[in-house]
């Protein structure tokens, strides 16, 4: 497939907006080099959760130089660091922030093997001028402009880091495709993590130097290093050890593979191991590494079929070089050298995708890649969010007393703790009434039609308590349960609302209500009628029958004493 002339261009943008750690770095590399020929699907390079981010930088290794014609554009190596030993080189400037150590650096590198076409011309991509009726003279260079002597291996460069001397890097990972035209485009890749981090401190400019691609028509390369960046967790590893410079826990991650995607075509390349937040920006950033042709608008650039950054066109003279911070606050980084508007093929940006590119809850997305009217190679695509904030809420309820009788007051109380650092939002819990119980009063938090208590905030390591005051109205085992059944943020060991018991988001009271005992009415008893002198009573009781005999003795002792009196007058 024609290629043109190669062009690097740089994207990282971003998406309108990850406690879960367990994404981990994905193993290095092995030290001999893997290569591969010809389109190799994108995979994983590295995978990392860290109170932290991501940091990109680069620069073209090819200017625009005169001499070309017919619509070809010559070019010629790059080479500022004024060292006779090496035949091309280029710097970025890359920061991390204060306090923060490296804890990966990946460097990229990509150029063209070119050929020589029926003139005789080294170049890049297709030929599309006339051949010449008669073999063509190499062509001879000026006495004061030697032929330039290609490096080495293009799975061979070398890295200087700040003003200390040349390191040889190898390629762990080495990937070509052949243009059928001649030539081929290749990306080399190496783990420059243990260089990076003895001069982390003071990290200075990266030059990247003798990178063996061709300086010759319509021709173009470059190198992209990306840094992880991270922050020890303290003895909380929920809490952000930095808050101004690191107020995120974040997942980070590099694929990397050599896509052939023809013009008129789309490649999707598919990231997953996303957990963006439930609710919330994600604050997602996208860096995205292609090769096309230079001079014609490129590709466009969408993530789950949102538009974003188109990217720019490469028209001879693109090189406006920033050590991107994934939106850290780093500043400013670039350019160094070449200044803008010098390199050949390398656009380095950063931009905010359109909110809701990356939605929240996802657990993946999709970069397409559309091709317009040239062949587009995808190189890197790196990816940085949020890591959705992981809380773990646990529910309790008690019924007090424990055992009440029928129409007696009880009390129903529920807590939810927040046993996590982060604080919690939008949390609800339900708590249900059991039949023979009745509220006789609920706060306004409370919903008597659905059991619902709108807790709303539940701070880190913190407990949230309702009373509920109750009325027994019925005997028996009165059990009431309760459950979280809302959160903005995921709980670490339980989904809220799922109905499974067992889990601390659960809990289950009981209280023992039994019927009031029946109350006995005492026997009557007559009193003696006391005589009408309040001062005088008597010292027993006497019963009715007693009263008559009583009157029946009295009478007989009146005639007796009738009788007595009577015959004593007689006498």
């Amino acid at each position: 497939m024609p290629r043109g002339r190669l062009a690097v261009a740089l994207a990282a943008t971003m998406a309108a907006g990850v406690i879960s750690v367990g994404v981990s770095p994905a193993a290095p590399a092995a030290a001999e080099t893997r290569t591969a020929v010809g389109s190799r699907p994108f995979a994983p390079r590295y995978s990392a959760a860290l109170w932290g981010n991501l940091v990109q930088g680069g620069n073209a290794l090819l200017a625009a130089a005169g001499g070309g014609t017919g619509g070809d554009t010559a070019t010629a190596w790059i080479d500022v660091d004024q060292d006779p030993a090496t035949v091309n080189s280029s710097q970025a400037r890359l920061a991390i922030p204060p306090g923060a150590t490296v804890a990966w650096a990946g460097l990229y590198w990509s150029g063209e093997r070119g050929w020589t076409d029926p003139l005789g011309k080294l170049r890049c991509g297709a030929f599309t001028g006339q051949p010449p009726a008669s073999p063509p003279t190499p062509p001879t260079a000026p006495p004061s402009s030697p032929a330039p002597a290609m490096p080495g291996e293009p799975t061979q460069v070398k890295v200087r880091v700040g003003d200390g001397g040349y390191a040889a890097v190898s390629a762990a990972a080495f990937d070509e495709l052949p243009d059928p035209a001649g030539g081929a485009i290749f990306q080399g890749y190496a783990d420059v993590t243990g260089l990076i981090q003895g001069h982390q401190r003071s990290l200075g400019p990266v030059t990247v130097a003798d990178v063996a691609l061709a300086p010759g028509l319509n021709c173009g390369g470059g190198w992209t290093l990306f840094l992880a960046y991270a922050y020890p967790g303290g003895p909380d590893q929920a809490v952000s050890p930095d808050p101004a410079h690191a107020p995120a826990l974040r997942s980070v991650t590099v694929h990397d593979g050599l896509l052939d995607v023809p013009a008129g075509t789309t490649a999707d390349i598919v990231l997953g191991g996303l957990r963006t937040p439930a609710k919330g920006d994600p604050d997602a950033h996208l860096g995205l590494v292609t090769y096309h042709r230079v001079g014609a608008r490129v590709d466009t650039v969408t993530v789950n079929n949102s538009p974003a950054k188109e990217a720019a066109s490469a028209a001879g003279c693109s090189s406006t070089v920033e050590g991107g911070g994934y939106g850290s606050p780093l500043g400013q980084l670039g350019p160094t050298a070449p200044p803008s508007c010098k390199g050949v093929g390398y656009d380095a940006t950063e931009t905010r995708l359109v909110p809701g590119a990356i939605g929240n809850s996802t657990a993946n997305a999709t970069v397409q890649i559309y091709a317009k009217q040239a062949p587009v190679v995808p190189g890197v695509v790196a990816l940085s969010t949020r890591v959705h904030m992981q809380i773990d809420l646990a529910v309790t309820t008690a019924l007090s007393p424990a055992s009440a009788t029928v129409g007696s007051a009880a009390q129903l109380t529920l807590a939810v703790r927040n046993e996590s650092a982060a604080d919690a939002t939008g949390v609800a819990v339900t708590g249900r009434i059991p039949d023979g119980l009745s509220l006789t009063d609920a706060p306004p938090a409370y919903d008597t039609a659905t059991g619902v208590w709108t807790v709303g905030r539940v701070a880190g390591r913190s407990t949230v308590t309702l009373v509920l005051r109750v009325r027994v109205d019925r005997p028996g085992s009165l059990v009431s349960t309760a459950e979280v059944t809302a959160s903005d943020w995921p709980d670490a060991d339980s989904v809220p609302g799922d109905n499974i018991t067992g889990q601390d988001d659960t809990a289950s009271a009981a209280l023992t209500s039994v019927a009031a005992p029946e109350t006995e009415t005492p026997p009557v008893t007559a009193q003696a009628q006391a005589p009408t002198d309040p001062g005088f009573t008597l010292p027993f009781d006497i019963q009715p029958f007693a009263l008559i005999g009583l009157a029946l003795v009295a009478l007989g002792l009146i005639l007796l004493l009738a009788v007595i009196i009577r015959a004593r007058s007689a006498a």
